[in-house]
């Protein structure tokens, strides 16, 4: 049962009035966002707060929002960021937008990784992988792939749901205070979500909560359209992730980051949002954003056009696999949360789906027909079950890429002139 759009507005609409504060500007992106997107994979929305001078203020906005899905039977709490660990500032290289780092200093970079390690902030393990990416002159290639593992593995902090309450964790020998890092200039905090909308459908959720600065925007909770003043008047007052929408850098770096995971799907995505992040800015002061600008203006109607296509594969067999792949790392993540036996009810109706979309891949239907076999049996373990979903899951994700890549290429032919990146696509992967 493939999950269309307008089946489950209303649910997740209600579901997250019931527990967002009463004064929020809420925004929803991605294939959620638009009615003209049949299949959704997940749900992406910015809670804009208004930032007061007493964090015990916004603390107990947190520990609100915490406290509403906990007492939800239907949404379940899978992760949090919020924060950043700062001890890894050093290494930590900055990377341009046309994939240049000038700043890098491979001596004072090798030297505050060797400190990380002496002071047993990282392990060896986690040592060993960094040194691989700090050399003398690495590549760009070897910088994101540098940046990526910070991210992934350190410098956000992680926080439960217990951990939030208690506004305090220690993380890696160090002890955080939610009230210190609540407020964060780089970017926005991250509460990660499963909405239950029906016995059979449940849907990832990952609400930012970005802070901005002046008198109050909204007098009750509120769902606005990019298109909505008080949305223009936010980007220009941001407290947190404050080149969010001056800069547009994270868009930049998003691409250069999906790019280097071959993710190719996302990179479609990535290559649209810079589009219509440039072509429809009214106020572009990023000098590189406005020289972007004028080279796509010229060619409006022709990135309008690949805008619609990218979209538009949201409805196509891509959609499909998407939306299945978020699906099985939603159930892969109920693992342990819900009654085995809705997992394995939930898991015959996708394998369906992935009849459905499926002409030929004999690697994913052994993977499928393993999973298929394993649930027949009378015993399930949780960490084998787990296993099997994300085996299966990895396989999609290698059709969903595979089938991405040629369109990807395709697209990015066509603008790699306009934008300052260049893309090395014989070298890169060697």
């Amino acid at each position: 049962m493939i999950i269309s759009n307008n089946e489950i507005k209303k649910i997740i609409h209600h579901k997250l009035q019931c527990i967002l504060p009463k004064t929020a500007g809420i925004v929803i992106h991605g294939t959620f966002a638009s009615s003209k997107n049949k299949y959704i994979s997940d749900i992406d929305l910015e809670v804009y707060l208004n930032v007061e001078n007493d964090r015990n203020l916004l603390i107990q906005d947190i520990h609100d929002i915490i406290n509403k899905i906990n007492l939800d039977n239907d949404i379940f709490f899978n992760d949090a960021m919020f924060g950043l660990d700062k001890r890894y500032s050093e290494i930590d290289v900055e990377i341009n937008k046309n994939l240049s780092f000038p700043k890098y200093d491979y001596e004072k970079v090798h030297k505050s990784l060797k400190e990380l390690y002496s002071k047993k902030i990282i392990n060896k393990k986690e040592f060993n992988i960094l040194s691989k990416f700090v050399k003398k002159n690495p590549n760009y290639m070897e910088i994101i792939g540098l940046k990526l593992f910070i991210e992934d593995e350190l410098k956000f902090i992680h926080w439960t749901d217990k951990q939030l309450l208690n506004s305090k964790k220690t993380y890696r020998k160090k002890l955080f205070n939610l009230q210190d890092v609540i407020i964060e200039k780089k970017y926005p905090n991250i509460i990660m979500t499963t909405i239950r909308v029906t016995k059979d459908i449940y849907i990832p959720v990952d609400m930012s909560i970005l802070y901005y600065k002046g008198k109050k925007l909204f007098k009750s909770q509120s769902f606005i359209e990019s298109a909505d003043k008080r949305y223009e008047i936010m980007k220009l007052k941001m407290a947190t992730d404050v080149i969010r929408y001056t800069d547009l850098y994270r868009f930049y770096y998003g691409m250069f980051k999906n790019y280097y995971q071959k993710k190719w799907m996302k990179c479609l995505k990535r290559l649209r949002t810079l589009i219509s992040g440039i072509l429809y800015e009214k106020q572009i002061k990023d000098k590189n954003n406005r020289n972007v600008k004028s080279k796509l203006m010229p060619k409006f109607k022709e990135m309008q056009k690949i805008r619609y296509e990218i979209s538009d594969l949201n409805n196509t067999v891509l959609g499909m696999l998407n939306q299945l792949k978020n699906q099985l790392s939603t159930l892969h993540d109920l693992v342990g949360k819900i009654p085995n036996n809705e997992i394995i009810r939930i898991l015959n109706i996708k394998i369906n789906d992935i009849n459905l979309c499926l002409e030929d891949s004999s690697r994913l239907n052994e993977s499928k027909l393993k999973l298929e076999k394993y649930i027949t049996m009378s015993k399930i373990n949780d960490n084998e079950l787990k296993s099997k979903i994300k085996s299966l899951n990895n396989d999609i994700v290698i059709l969903l890429n595979s089938r991405a890549y040629p369109i990807f290429i395709n697209y990015y032919n066509k603008v790699k002139d306009i934008f300052p990146f260049k893309f090395d696509l014989k070298m890169d992967f060697k």
